[in-house]
């Protein structure tokens, strides 16, 4: 099966895409925030929200096939300038001038953030060997079936013999054996 378009084996670009240019996260003095600009219009605002209006008017930048071309050379110029702001700051000027942004929050940024405060998304629970520990809650909000059980990660094997006897039809007798003979 020939699953290459081109004949070359795509590159890893982390979480660069594979479309437009910009489309990924760039690192600001204090975190990073994550762009999207993946048309003229907003490729322009972004240059100028960034404070170097010229690339989006370099020829080998000023076209959405240009900058997919030449994103070696333009993502260098790009970490610079993003480089030189807060997250805050770059925040305030992609939103003041349209372009798609967001920023990168680690957990702790996530967990503090008010909505996912306010939304209760953090439940404990207790584990056997952890003590009480922390779950992401559903973000489903059901009425009449809500989600109220929230069992901790099961132990390596916990549930082992369960499974082979209800997948595979395996009596105790079977699983004793495999248990002697350390297979399980």
């Amino acid at each position: 099966m020939n699953y290459l378009v081109s004949g070359e084996v795509p590159q890893r670009r982390g979480n660069g895409g594979y479309g437009g240019v910009p489309s990924q996260a760039f690192r600001c003095s204090d975190g990073k925030v994550f762009v999207t600009a993946g048309n003229n219009k907003q490729f322009a605002a972004l240059c100028r929200a960034l404070g170097c209006p010229g690339l989006s008017e370099d020829p080998r930048f000023d076209k959405t096939a240009q900058r997919v071309i030449n994103r070696d050379l333009l993502l260098p110029l790009l970490d610079e300038a993003f480089a030189a702001l807060s997250v805050a700051e770059c925040l305030q000027r992609l939103d003041a001038a349209d372009v798609p942004a967001g920023p990168v929050n680690e957990l702790p940024g996530v967990f503090a953030n008010p909505q996912v405060r306010h939304r209760g998304m953090l439940v404990e629970t207790d584990h056997p060997l952890a003590g009480t520990i922390q779950l992401l809650r559903s973000p489903l909000r059901l009425s009449e079936t809500p989600v109220t059980d929230y069992a901790a990660p099961p132990l390596l094997g916990q549930h082992t013999r369960e499974v082979l006897a209800e997948r595979l039809g395996l009596n105790s007798e079977r699983l004793d054996a495999l248990a002697a003979a350390h297979v399980i």
